[in-house]
Parts: C-alpha cells; structure tokens; sequence
C-alpha cells in the first residue's frame, strides 16, 4: 500500500437522496489518498462477503521496465484497507505486460502477455491468485503466436457472459491471401482447453471492419463486423456499409451469417448481447441519410437453440419523441438525429432488452498564430442520453431522452456511468447546477467546468418515466478531487466502485443502489 497511496484514515457517507417509491441509494467516500505515477487502477477483480478485490497495473509493465506487474488490494465493506500486495510475475525470467485481470468461475487470475524479440513469439499467460493476494511466480503459458510481420503481434482475449469460458484470439492477416482470418483457442472455466482452430471468415481484411467478439456460455464465437461495399458493387445512393453477425459453431466447424434487415438504410449504429437462455441480441439504429444519423432503432434476435433468426423488427421514432430534441415542424417532417453511438446493452430479469447511447463528438480548431505556427484546439461534447427498451419479441416498449451538454478542451469528467437494478435502471452524472431539477432541454445550461459541476442521479423505471435528483457536489469539500464517472466499474447486483479524482489526488467510493 506504502508504493501507492497513504493510508485511509475516515470514511465519509452520504446518503443524498430517497425516491417516491421509498428506494435509497447512497455513496460511502473513502480518505483521500494519492497515487504512485506509475501505478493505475485497471481492473475490479471481484468480491466476497467481507469486501472486495481490485488490481492496479504498473503502467511502466507494457514496455518491460517494472519491478511489479501490479499490486492487488482489498477493502472491507467500509472500504478500509485489509491488504495490498504486490503481483510479481516473471516468463522465463523477463518482465511481462499486464493485459487484465478476472475472476473464471470462482477462481482470480491475472492475465499478463511477453514479447519475445529474439525468438520472435508473443505469449499470453495467466496467473491464478488466491483470496489472500498470492500468486505463482511463473504463469501457465496459454496461448502463443510466432510474429508474421515486423512487430509483435496482438493477442486479446474475451469472456463469456456467465464468466466460465475464455476466448483467445490473433489476426492471422496473410499477404498472399486477402481473407479475413484469425485464430481462436477457447478455454474452459480452468483455463482447460476446449477447442482451437484458424477460421476465415467470408470477407477480405480490406473490406471487413470487426466491431465487437462475443463469446457464448458454450464456447461459440460471434463477430460483429462492418462491410463496406466496393463503389462498383453498389448503386446509386445505395449505403457504402452493411453491418453483419458472423458466428462459429465450433462442434460442427459452422460458420453462419446473420444480417439485420433495414432494407436499403444505413446502419448507424449497432450493438449485440446475450440473453439469459443464450440467445443474441442484435439491435441499433438506422437510418435513411447517412451513417451517423439516427431515423429509428432495429432488433434481431438469434435462438440459440436452433441458431436461426427469431425475430426481425424495425420502428421509427415517433413525432413526439423527436419533438423532444428538434422543432415540432421538423419532427413532424421525420428529422434525424446525429451523432449517438451505443455504448451499453442490458437485458433484464423478463428478457427485455435496454439499450444506453450518447451523442458524442469532437470538434477541431486550428488557428495560424501571429509568428506563423499552426496550432489546433479539440472541444469534446458529451450531450444527451438516449435509451429504448425492447421486449423479447423486439417491440419498443418506451425511448427515454436525458437532456445533458457537457462541452470543454478536457473531456475528463464528462459522460456518465450507469446501473441496472431490479430492471431499474440508473444514470449518473455530472451537470450544471443550473440544472438540478431540470429535465427540459430547450431550458439545458451547459456544463463547461467540472470544478463547479454537481453530480446528478436520473433514474428510469420500468414504465419509461425518468426521475432526477441531485447526488453531491462534484468536487469534494476540500477541493483536492472531482467526480469521474466514467471509472465506474461492477461489484455486485446493487454496488459500483467509483472514482473521485485530480492529478495525483483521489478517493474511491462505493454506490449502493
């Protein structure tokens, strides 16, 4: 603990707010503490009925150079310290590179990589770690890839949605052969090998963009990918992309194509998911302009069983929805709108599916100072929330809007972190105080300094109605860390670990739904 922060001496707890329908949600604020500059937290590895573990990664890892791969740590529920220890790992007697850590069926482990330069091979290795933060000193060798071109190649790695298999994952790009090719090695929940194999897919590297991999609770593999269309291949005014799911079945070596039926649309947004019973659920946006504007959302959902396509629906926004971001003139005309992007799906206890998007983009100045020098200036803007629930036949049940404008040079403490509790869903972030108990968009101050923000709480219930109420203060009382929303990562069902952060100084805190 003494390498990264100092100790943590008082626990603050706020409890900020009570809904209508008697629901409580608080945060509990630990000391500030300040951090080593070479260590960043990564990863929260899991947890136990007496706290919670999270790993911090030696960022000087990546380029061999660190003493310690990363040091793990666990809290109390109170979040007092009950150990910090360092994880030690050495291949072959070298340094190896942190990649992430997780917690396989009931077992942790640290998921680390090294690059061979002389021999010319990347390794993925993995360390289990005990409850008391103990770890092997030499790590099982899972996966290893000999380099085709000039650098080291990328391994990744995914994991399944009951946590109980891993995927590993390489591009194996070949000069002489224009498809798209990787190769796969699935592991069960004791890093076991359950099958690996190269699969081409039936697309050129040239034309084919991967978005997300998925691996299912059986060990299946599923693409989301983008196709783009050869100008001579396509008519006029004709999308230049499609979007497409590619899944392997490895008992049978199949491989299946399935594409979300928006007729002559373009795809502007897209996102996949698995439910419960291990179906996937493929859902978006479209539209009929260009690819970063919105018209309506699409659903699709692949039965596992029969790994045939279920359910194919379409729908556009309505007038009254639309009139909530655009003019009644232009709703009434079915104006689009532009630049949100998917960020997270869930899926409730019925099946249902909630989708989570943004409006983000970046803005670029470039100015010619007086002594001729060109500099160029990036203003970042995070603006509104939109989220559409699904049921399981794929009708829209209710769209949701959150109003929010969030513009500066620092992009930092903008967005927001969300929760999803007895199918209850939970938005928080950081906003003009101007703002407190304002859901009227046409009335939105925007945020530009996050030092004088409040953090706000919006709430959507299972009918569609959104609810807001303000949280805290962004900026601590002493002034020393600011509420970052976007560190937010999963403890359990109805816990988040946050972050409050500023340069070296910050607090973790815990939000209890």
């Amino acid at each position: 603990m003494k390498k990264i922060y100092c100790s943590l001496v008082v626990l603050f707890l706020f409890i900020e707010y009570t809904s209508a329908q008697s629901n409580q949600v608080s945060i509990a604020w630990s000391q500030e503490m300040e951090k080593n500059k070479f260590m960043d937290f990564a990863d929260v590895l899991g947890r136990d009925p007496d706290g919670f573990y999270i790993v911090n990664e030696n960022i000087l890892s990546t380029i061999s150079a660190g003493k310690n791969t990363a040091i793990i740590e666990k809290y109390d529920n109170s979040l007092n310290q009950i150990f910090s220890k360092p994880l030690i790992v050495k291949y072959h007697n070298n340094e190896v590179a942190y990649h992430t850590s997780f917690q396989v069926g009931r077992q942790f482990y640290m998921f680390t990589t090294f690059w061979d330069n002389k021999e010319r091979v990347k390794y993925f290795l993995a360390n289990p770690i005990s409850r008391d933060g103990e770890t092997m000193v030499e790590p099982k060798n899972l996966f290893e890839i000999e380099a085709q071109g000039i650098g080291a190649p990328n391994i990744s790695c995914r994991f399944s949605f009951d946590s109980t298999k891993v995927l590993l994952f390489t591009d194996m790009k070949d000069k002489r052969n224009e498809e798209e090719s990787y190769y796969f090695k699935a592991l069960d929940q004791n890093l076991n090998p359950i099958w690996e194999n190269r699969v081409s897919l039936p697309y050129s590297s040239r034309n084919f963009e991967i978005e997300k991999y998925l691996v299912d609770n059986n060990a299946n593999v599923h693409i989301l990918g983008r196709v783009k269309k050869d100008r001579k291949d396509r008519e006029s005014g004709e999308p230049a992309h499609y979007y497409t799911l590619i899944s392997y079945f490895y008992a049978t070596k199949e491989i299946k194509e399935y594409r979300p039926d928006i007729g002559d649309a373009y795809a502007s947004g897209i996102g996949i998911k698995p439910d419960k019973e291990g179906n996937i659920i493929v859902t978006g946006f479209y539209s009929e302009k260009s690819e970063y504007s919105l018209r309506g959302v699409f659903y699709m959902k692949i039965e596992a069983q029969s790994k045939n396509i279920a359910t194919q629906k379409i729908k556009a926004f309505d007038q009254d929805f639309l009139a909530q971001f655009v003019s009644e003139k232009k709703a009434s005309k079915g104006a689009e709108l532009y630049n949100f992007s998917i960020d997270h799906i869930e899926i409730d206890n019925e099946g249902n599916a909630i989708i989570i998007a943004e409006q983000y983009y970046v803005e670029t100045y470039t100015y010619v100072t007086s002594s001729g020098y060109t500099t160029t200036r990036y203003v970042y803007n995070y603006n509104h929330i939109l989220s559409i629930k699904f049921s399981p036949q794929g009708d829209v049940i209710w769209w949701a809007k959150i109003p929010k404008l969030q513009r500066g040079s620092s992009a930092t403490y903008f967005s927001y972190m969300y929760a999803f509790k007895d199918n209850k869903m939970y938005i928080l972030y950081n906003d003009n105080k101007k703002n407190v108990d304002n859901l009227d968009p046409k009335k939105l101050a925007t945020l530009a300094n996050p030092k004088d923000a409040i953090t706000v709480l919006v709430s959507i219930d299972d009918s569609g109605k959104i609810t807001k109420i303000p949280m805290f203060e962004a900026r601590d009382e002493d002034g020393a860390t600011i509420f970052k929303p976007t560190t937010a990562m999963y403890l359990s069902e109805s816990e988040y670990l946050v972050l409050s952060t500023r340069r070296k100084q910050y607090k973790l805190g815990k939000i209890t739904f």
